[in-house]
């Protein structure tokens, strides 16, 4: 049975290469139509109250349709042809979060 609950995509990121970081951006964005996500949020951390990690400024957020469209994604060809760019331009996390709402 596939899980159609719609999750979202958090990217917690520190740049490393600004210049990078926008070429990434661009071509990553362009990716996400294949499977109809739709970034949602971005900015940045301006305080942390409490945490235990080290912290990652930078968060974007992706709605995806399901699970099974991010890993799609994630795995296309498309987008992993990017990995070389996007450990250039920053050190991030890629978490699923399943939407409970």
């Amino acid at each position: 049975m596939e899980n159609t609950k719609t999750v979202v995509l958090e990217v917690r990121f520190r740049v490393r290469d600004p210049a990078a970081l926008a070429e990434y951006q661009a071509a990553a964005r362009r990716t996400l139509s294949s499977v109809g996500a739709e970034p949602i949020l971005r900015g940045a951390v301006v305080h942390a109250w409490w945490s235990e990690e080290e912290t990652r400024p930078g968060r974007l957020l992706v709605r995806f349709e399901s699970r099974e469209s991010l890993e799609t994604w994630f795995e296309s060809p498309a987008y992993q042809a990017l990995s070389e760019l996007r450990e250039r331009a920053m050190d991030a996390v890629f978490e699923m979060i399943e939407v409970a709402v």
